[in-house]
C-alpha cells in the first residue's frame, strides 16, 4: 500500500485447534509513534478464527472507511477479499468491484479471494473486454456445501457463477465440505482462492509469498 494513514498489524492463534486462544491487534498512524492496540482472549476458538477475527476487528475501528468508489486498488500490492454469506448479495453484481479488480490486475496486483468472496471477480474484464477469470483455476464454495449449509436461498452461488465465468473449478470434498480445504493459485500467479474460510491462512501466505519471490527475482 503507497503511503497509508494508518498501519494496522494483526495476529491470532489458538492452543489447540480448537483450544484458548486470542488475537492482538496495533495500530500506528503513519509516519508517527502514536499507537493502539486492542486484543481480546476466547475460551474455545481456532487458529484460523481468531487470525480472520483480528483483521475484522481492526477495519472496524476504523471511523472513516472509504467507500469502494473512493479506494484506488492499483495503490495495493496485494487485494484478499473474504467471504460469508452477505457476499452472495453484493460482490458478484458490483460493475465497480468488477472494475476495480481489472484495474488492480493490470496493475500487477496480486488478488485473493476465500469462500464467496471470488464472486467478485466475475464481473472482472481483460483489456479486450472479455472476462478476466476465464480459463483460470480457481475454487470457492461449492454447491454441495451450500446445500449442506441451507443457503440455497441465496441469490448467487460461487461454484455455479465461476464456472458460467469460464473458471477452471477445483474443489475438495468431505462429509461435510465445510471441513473441506483448498487453496488454488492460477497459472499465471495472480489470482489466489480458498475454498472457505479454512483456506483463510493458506490463501494470505501463497499470496505473500509469491510477492516475496517477485521482489526478490
Amino acid at each position: 500500500m503507497t503511503n497509508p494513514d494508518i498501519i494496522i498489524y494483526t495476529d491470532g492463534s489458538s492452543r489447540g485447534n480448537p483450544g484458548p486462544g486470542g488475537y492482538g491487534i496495533v495500530m500506528q498512524k503513519h509516519g508517527t509513534n502514536y499507537i493502539k492496540e486492542f486484543s481480546e482472549g476466547y475460551r474455545k476458538t481456532t487458529n484460523n478464527r481468531m487470525e480472520l477475527l483480528a483483521v475484522i476487528v481492526a477495519l472496524e475501528k476504523l471511523k472513516n472507511s472509504q467507500c469502494i468508489d473512493d479506494v484506488d486498488f492499483t495503490n495495493y500490492d496485494l487485494i484478499l477479499i473474504a467471504g460469508g454469506w452477505g457476499a452472495a448479495y453484493d460482490l458478484g453484481y458490483s460493475e465497480t468491484l468488477g472494475s476495480k479488480i481489472s484495474e488492480a490486475y493490470h496493475a500487477r496486483s496480486i488478488i485473493g479471494g476465500v469462500c464467496h468472496g471470488p464472486l467478485g471477480f466475475i464481473n472482472a474484464k481483460d483489456k479486450d473486454g472479455k472476462l478476466l477469470i476465464a480459463g483460470r483455476k480457481m475454487t470457492a464454495v461449492t454447491n454441495k456445501q451450500v446445500k449442506e449449509l441451507g443457503i440455497s436461498m441465496t441469490p448467487q452461488h460461487p461454484e455455479t457463477e465461476l464456472k458460467k465465468a469460464g473458471v477452471i473449478f477445483d474443489s475438495k470434498s468431505k462429509l461435510i465440505d465445510l471441513f473441506a480445504n483448498l487453496t488454488v493459485v492460477d497459472d499465471e500467479e495472480r489470482f489466489v482462492t480458498g475454498q472457505n474460510q479454512n483456506a483463510g491462512h493458506e490463501t494470505a501466505q501463497k499470496m505473500m509469498s509469491i510477492l516475496a519471490s517477485r521482489e526478490i527475482n
